[in-house]
């Protein structure tokens, strides 16, 4: 038998007492729910996926700034606002973002906390140190200028050798 929760091909299934609703832990992001005899289920979208397409993360960025309606964020996309909205129901289905009616509207805002797990996972790859930091890059700026002036002077004769001559 099962226990009170238990994860099958990426649902999540929860006992539930009947006309009550589970209480879903914060970092499982909610797809869709289905109850029935009593269990729910819980479709859950993974983070990595959402963030995977270029047009959902530009999505991310333009909230980072600051809760916008749909609209406004639709603006900037050389797309449709049905397919906006089709991005943005994915962020949300992932817990990325966190969809707010306001009249005839919808306001979306970014939620950070999930964006936890990826940088956990980043850091982990990495050994809790960004592979490149800016000692990095300036030890390359350093060594670009130190490569081209040795080459200028490689290729201009020193007033040494002129004197000589």
């Amino acid at each position: 038998m099962c226990g009170p929760r238990r994860r099958i091909a990426g649902c999540l299934h929860l006992p539930v007492r009947a006309g009550t609703v589970p209480r879903l832990v914060a970092d499982q992001p909610v797809g869709a729910l289905t109850f029935s005899n009593r269990v729910v289920t819980i479709l859950l979208m993974d983070i990595f996926a959402a963030i995977a397409d270029p047009t959902r993360r530009d999505l991310l960025r333009q909230l980072a700034a600051g809760p916008a309606r749909v609209v406004d964020l639709a603006d900037r996309h050389d797309m449709s606002r049905p397919a906006i909205s089709k991005h943005l129901r994915i962020l949300t289905e992932s817990g990325l973002t966190l969809a707010e009616d306001h009249g005839r509207e919808r306001h979306y805002s970014l939620e950070t906390e999930p964006l936890a797990a990826v940088g956990d996972f980043l850091a982990e790859l990495t050994g809790g140190q960004a592979p490149v930091t800016a000692r990095h890059l300036d030890a390359l700026d350093t060594e670009v200028h130190r490569a081209g002036r040795d080459r200028r002077r490689a290729a201009t004769p020193s007033t040494t050798e002129e004197n000589i001559a």
